[in-house]
């Protein structure tokens, strides 16, 4: 039994015990991480960095290049209508129109239309100096005597039609229903001075009533005889008229009968009207 129990432990004991762990795949994985971690010096990691700054470097020449040639193109004066620039024209040009059939760069399209502004300025000036010379023509004409004074003339010419066509009208907005109420004649319009003068008779019938008072305006209270229908006319050109301003406005009425008329006035105020016209 002795000799069975050792040569079973002599067994046990030439066994390869990491035999199990050798199989295990993560196990395998884990060492391998843990050389490569040992073997990663200070020379690992400068030539890590230098690799990245060797493509940032390239990178950047890259971008000098492309710059430096979009600029070159920009500026070239000489590149016009360029079928190889067409399929890029949106990035030298942008929004910018282009008459041409293929791309051009910016200096030579500025150059092409500086060149044009300058001959539209120029057929511009021509033009301007043909109506220049016209328009001198016709300031001489207008300026001679013949025509100065036909100016003058039509100038000052006095407006009698308007004049009388605006105070009938004034009239007849205040006595807008029965306009024999207020009759005016004998009008003189003095053109030196813009004066219209007439003679005026206000007519009424015992008490008017309806009158304008102060305000303008017409009230149904307010009653009176023919003396205050022409200080309501009075007054009534003087707060709404704007082309006429009463001068010399008089003062003293007189109230005065109707003998015999067609009408049914009883009474009359004789008045006289002065008036500075703005027309």
């Amino acid at each position: 039994m002795n000799n069975e129990n050792i040569e079973n432990n002599k067994e046990i004991i030439t066994s390869n015990i990491f035999d199990d762990f050798g199989q295990d795949s993560n196990l395998i994985e884990e060492v391998d991480r843990l050389k490569k971690e040992g073997s990663r010096d200070k020379f690992y990691y400068i030539s890590k960095w230098a690799y990245v700054l060797q493509t940032i470097f390239w990178f950047s020449v890259l971008i000098y290049i492309a710059l430096y040639s979009y600029i070159y193109i920009q500026k070239n004066e000489n590149i016009k209508d360029s079928s190889m620039l067409d399929p890029l024209c949106f990035i030298f040009l942008w929004g910018i129109i282009n008459e041409d059939t293929y791309c051009s760069s910016i200096s030579s399209l500025n150059t092409t239309y500086a060149n044009k502004s300058a001959e539209l300025k120029n057929a511009q000036a021509k033009s301007i100096m043909d109506i220049l010379e016209q328009l001198y023509k016709v300031e001489n004409f207008s300026e001679s005597k013949e025509v100065i004074f036909l100016w003058d003339k039509s100038k000052n010419k006095l407006k009698v039609l308007e004049i009388l066509e605006k105070f009938d009208s004034l009239k007849n907005s205040f006595v807008e229903i029965d306009k024999a109420k207020v009759q005016c004649s004998s009008l003189v319009i003095d053109s030196s001075s813009k004066t219209l003068s007439m003679n005026c008779v206000a007519f009424s019938a015992w008490y008017e009533k309806w009158l304008k008072w102060f305000d303008a305006k017409l009230q149904s209270d307010v009653r009176g005889t023919s003396i205050s229908l022409a200080n309501s006319f009075l007054n009534y050109i003087t707060k709404t008229s704007r082309d006429f301003i009463i001068i010399d406005r008089q003062k003293i009425f007189k109230l005065d009968s109707v003998v015999w008329d067609e009408t049914d006035f009883t009474n009359k105020t004789n008045f006289t009207l002065k008036l500075k016209y703005n027309l």
